[in-house]
């Protein structure tokens, strides 16, 4: 009885001078120069035969056609990325800082005194307290991919219109700081959100360090890079320049982007495997137990180490281009590189 058994095709293809498309052997290799040849080898039995049902053609050479197999379609490397980095990647690209650097030539041509630029600096901080625990529970209600992109063109925009609201008046500039901080507001929620459903448990600790890295990347480029803008085309290039780039991030993240890997029709059965079964998928909180969230030592611990973190980290970032300018009284473009 014959025995059935899964294998792979193959073929070569030779020309034959010999009509009718029969093979004959050579002295030297045993195959006819212009001739055909196909095997079959059986994954299960590991046998192998060589078989070809040879067709004329009309130049007069004979072609074999491959009717099955197994057989897999080339594809790009960048194809074949996993699309859950590429998630990871473009929350990296999200940040970009600059206002530190600007705020120096800007309170020189409006007569701004330390505490007024003191006042300008919090006043992005104003809008992100606001929106800091918003930003996780509209991410849960309406998906991280909404919300991250809202607060992305939101300060996008508002960095766009910080120097036209700086030419208006004071109260106008506080107010634009105030919008930008709430669209950034939003961003870290959002982003944990999309992790969470995105990454698998094994690989979260790599995605996140990521991400925040992007943070202070964004912070060394945007410092970098705007002495070099405000030298060339003046500050407001800085606000332009920085603001315009969120619509290209905007722009890739519609079209790459999705709340969930449910709700992504290009991604591939085996990513989805991998990342569905190594989340643990809940439904989002109504309730959020403050109480008992509260009552942990481990949240305060996290509380208050992130707090003096934040606080060395932002007065850095805020404060010392104006301690190099005023203090040290070096040159801007010494301080600016010195800086970043």
């Amino acid at each position: 009885p014959r025995q059935r058994s899964r294998g792979s095709f193959g073929y070569y293809s030779f020309s034959s001078p010999v009509p009718g498309g029969c093979l004959e052997p050579s002295d030297k290799d045993g195959i006819g120069k212009n001739s055909t040849s196909a095997y079959y080898k059986s994954e299960e039995y590991d046998i192998t035969e060589a078989k070809v049902d040879s067709l004329p053609s009309p130049d007069g050479t004979n072609e074999a056609i491959l009717v099955g197999g197994d057989m897999q379609e080339a594809v790009p490397l960048w194809q074949d990325f996993p699309k859950r980095w590429v998630i990871v990647l473009l929350c990296f690209a999200a940040f970009l800082v600059n206002m530190s650097i600007a705020i120096l030539p800007m309170s020189k041509e409006f007569n701004w005194n330390s505490a007024t630029v003191g006042l300008i600096q919090s006043s992005f901080f104003w809008g992100y307290l606001l929106t800091q625990i918003l930003g996780g529970i509209w991410a849960d209600k309406i998906g991280g991919k909404l919300v991250l992109g809202f607060g992305v063109v939101w300060w996008s925009v508002a960095t766009v219109l910080t120097p036209i609201a700086a030419r208006f008046g004071l109260p106008f500039l506080l107010i634009m700081r105030a919008f930008m901080g709430i669209g950034e507001g939003v961003a870290m929620p959002a982003m944990n959100n999309l992790l969470s459903k995105w990454i698998p448990v094994s690989e979260r600790s790599r995605s996140l360090a990521l991400v925040y890295s992007g943070m202070y990347l964004g912070s060394v480029i945007g410092l970098a890079f705007s002495p070099i803008l405000i030298n060339k085309f003046g500050w407001p290039s800085v606000f332009y320049s920085f603001g315009s780039l969120g619509s290209i991030w905007f722009a890739l993240w519609l079209r790459k982007a999705y709340s969930s890997p449910k709700e992504d029709p290009e991604l591939s059965k085996e990513e989805k495997k991998i990342i569905m079964g190594g989340s643990i998928s809940k439904e989002p909180v109504t309730v959020i137990p403050w109480r008992l969230i509260l009552s942990k030592a481990p949240v305060w611990a996290l509380i208050i180490s992130h707090f003096c973190h934040n606080w060395g980290t932002f007065i850095l970032l805020t404060w010392m281009p104006t301690y190099y300018n005023q203090v040290i009284e070096t040159c801007f473009n010494e301080q600016c590189q010195l800086y970043s």
